[in-house]
């Protein structure tokens, strides 16, 4: 069961959902049936509706004219051409020409009649531009093409309700698209052709002039014997030779230069060790001092004298004759190596003079071969300029001439990238609609409208119905439930006073579970005066009130029914007693107990009409005639039942509440609301022992079977199945 708004949220269980749905069934049948029939209805009463469907496949080829290709096809990538293909075939252009070509507009298949026209006339109606507008956009509507993914084949279908007519539609529409892509292509030949001889002849004009003048530079700058040689470029092999002399050149100078700072570096080192300490020393550490063969023998040479000195120095001594010889043999031969090292010395300085003079002489050679490349690079810059735009005036003027012989070859061909995959067949099926589905989705659009407003109806229901919401909404205990009795004048077994009339009814049976409910709520201090009243009238009080009265009577207890309520009596009538004498004669002391309680025809019960009706029923039932009249039928009856006015509409039950033992509230299925319930629930509060507990009324069983049917099947089978059987 779905939550009640504005109450506290509880977790549902499946199994709520499914007591919803059993408890209107009838409602989702009732939507299911009528959504499946009305959809069933509707696609057997459509229209079939047939497709035919042609194929063709593209190719992204390129057709030469001139210097541009059909459509700039090579601008799109395969995915824009493809696409833009596809809105080609649906353009309103080739739309036209199939129009006219199968004269659909007095077609009366494709264009019927209107009402009351002559079918001759139906083509006049697109006369009008914006009539035909509408002609061409009702003819495209069933038109559509779609590219196959990765691939160029493309699909073109038409749909209608004559097949053999959307298959000559489908087929002139592939072969209109590929008479236009034709004749889009020839026309752009014959445009590229046109061009092609008008810039055929300007460029044959600028061929002239450029040839002209490279002759014309030729003759003027001697140029003319290198062609006769046959040289391609009249300056190449010149400036060739003159260049390789300037590389040649610019690497002596270099190497000339490297050379001049080796010598110059050694030399000023030379003249800076000419002024110090040691500088014999030093000058000998110089790499050309060490790598010269001369001086490695001559110190060779004294390095063994020495040695020999030092031998001879140890075993004689120093004033031996050999060690004299010895001695001035040495300082001859330093004498010499200082002299070796001198004549290096000032050849390097002559060295380094020379390495000067070699380079300034290579510098000017250098800068004069420099002039003449320049000069000549200037007549090669010049004559290539002329010779380049000769070359290309040629190559420009030939290129024209090959195209527009090509053009003109392509002007006489039928050339199409379009080629027919499959043509399109008068199809056997009809598309749509589609039967089955169409039921399918019938099916599951009934059961989910029908279940979506049962759970609708049901949220919106604020009434209490069950033995849930009793326990849940009004936090008291449920008495019994009670049918809705069949009232019927032709049927005399069924009245007000059902459990009289039919005691083996079900709903008799459950009227004396409410009896065993109330006995059985008190066993050790019985509640003898019991309140029955309800939140609002017409809620099944009074009719609980008499029948509960004579269950109780039917276990042989005396039972005295009281009418209180005072404004709108009821009891009078279903007894059939006299009003005249009642309740208020009793509360003004016009009468007493005795005299007002009168005999009925169920034995053990007494009834007290309410008598007439008082302008202050609220002050008579509080005062304390009311009492003493309890006390002393209480002392001559052994249940006392009170029918009390709706305790939401005057204050007269909540008065009668406080002298009786106990209270009974009575809830009309499907009619009392849960705020309303609430409200009069909470009137006793400050009483609440009193409360019994609640009776729910007038139930349809047939219609709530699944929520009530603990009490539907108890009480058929052990009241009605009885009653029948005897």
């Amino acid at each position: 069961m779905l939550p009640f708004k504005g109450d506290e949220s509880e977790e549902i269980h499946i199994l709520d959902y499914v007591k919803i749905i059993r408890k209107r069934m009838w409602m989702v049948i009732i939507f299911f049936v009528v959504i499946v029939a009305i959809v069933t209805i509707k696609t057997f009463k459509t229209t079939p509706v047939y497709q035919a469907t042609a194929r063709v496949v593209l190719e992204q080829n390129k057709l030469n004219v001139g210097f541009q290709q059909v459509i700039s096809e090579s601008q799109f990538t395969p995915l824009d051409f493809y696409t833009n293909q596809c809105e080609i075939i649906k353009s309103r252009s080739i739309a036209k020409k199939v129009i006219d070509t199968l004269n659909l507009k007095n077609d009366p298949v494709f264009n019927p009649p209107e009402k009351d026209e002559y079918p001759e006339s139906a083509g006049n109606r697109t006369q009008d531009p914006s009539a035909e507008t509408q002609f061409i956009n009702r003819f495209l509507s069933p038109l559509k093409v779609s590219l196959m993914r990765n691939s160029g084949v493309v699909s073109i279908s038409y749909d209608g309700h004559n097949p053999q007519l959307i298959t000559r539609i489908a087929n002139m529409i592939v072969k209109t698209y590929i008479e236009q892509d034709w004749e889009k292509r020839y026309n752009v030949a014959k445009d590229a052709l046109d061009w092609l001889n008008k810039q055929l002849k300007d460029v044959k004009i600028a061929l002239e002039e450029s040839e002209a003048a490279l002759q014309r530079y030729k003759r003027e700058n001697d140029l003319i014997s290198v062609e006769a040689v046959g040289s391609e470029n009249l300056t190449s092999e010149k400036q060739n030779v003159v260049l390789q002399k300037l590389m040649e050149l610019n690497t002596a100078v270099t190497y000339a230069r490297t050379e001049r700072i080796k010598l110059e570096v050694l030399y000023n080192k030379l003249k800076d060790f000419k002024s110090i300490q040691y500088k014999d020393d030093i000058i000998q550490s110089i790499p050309a001092v060490v790598q010269s063969p001369l001086i490695q023998n001559l110190k060779a040479d004294y390095a063994r004298v020495e040695n020999d000195f030092s031998l001879y120095s140890q075993r004689y001594g120093m004033k031996h004759p050999k060690i004299a010889g010895l001695k001035a043999e040495l300082d001859t031969m330093r004498d010499n190596i200082m002299k070796e090292v001198e004549q290096i010395c000032d050849s390097i300085a002559t060295e380094y003079e020379v390495a000067i003079n070699r380079e300034t002489t290579l510098v000017t050679i250098l800068e004069q071969q420099k002039n003449e490349v320049f000069a000549l690079g200037d007549k090669a810059i010049q004559y290539g300029v002329l010779k380049r735009e000769a070359d290309t005036n040629r190559q420009m003027y030939e290129t024209l001439l090959t195209r527009m012989k090509e053009t003109n070859l392509t002007e006489d061909l039928k050339t199409s990238n379009i080629k027919v995959l499959d043509h399109a067949e008068v199809p056997i099926k009809p598309i749509k609609p589609k039967k089955a589905l169409n039921i399918l989705l019938g099916i599951i659009a009934g059961l989910g409208c029908g279940v979506g407003i049962a759970f609708v109806m049901e949220y919106m229901d604020n009434t209490i119905r069950t033995q849930e919401d009793v326990e849940k909404y009004l936090k008291t205990s449920l008495l019994g439930i009670v049918g809705h009795i069949p009232l019927d004048k032709k049927d005399t077994d069924f009245t007000e006073l059902i459990a009289h009339s039919s005691p083996k009814h079900s709903i008799t049976e459950a009227l004396k579970g409410i009896r065993t409910s109330i006995i059985f709520s008190h066993p050790d201090k019985p509640k003898k005066v019991i309140l029955v009243t309800s939140s609002a009238p017409s809620e099944g009080k009074s009719l609980i009130s008499a029948n509960l009265a004579i269950v109780m009577a039917q276990t042989g207890k005396k039972v005295l029914l009281i009418d209180a309520d005072l404004r709108k009596p009821t009891m009078h009538k279903l007894f059939k007693i006299d009003k005249s004498l009642g309740l208020s004669n009793v509360l003004v002391k016009s009468g007493d107990l005795r005299t007002v309680a009168k005999e009925t025809t169920i034995p053990n019960v007494r009834a007290i009409a309410c008598g007439p009706i008082p302008p202050n029923p609220s002050e008579l039932l509080s005062s304390s005639a009311m009492v003493e009249m309890l006390q002393l039928a209480k002392e001559e009856f052994e249940w006392i039942i009170i029918d009390s006015p709706p305790i939401l509409t005057v204050t007269d039950a909540r008065i009668l509440a406080r002298v009786a033992d106990g209270a009974v509230f009575v809830i009309k299925s499907n009619k009392t609301t849960k705020d309303a319930a609430r409200k009069a629930i909470d009137h006793f509060s400050d009483m609440r022992d009193k409360l019994l507990g609640v009776v729910i009324n007038d139930v349809d069983f047939s219609r709530d079977k699944y929520y009530y049917q603990y009490y539907y099947q108890y009480y058929y089978h052990y009241g009605e199945k009885e009653a029948k059987e005897a």
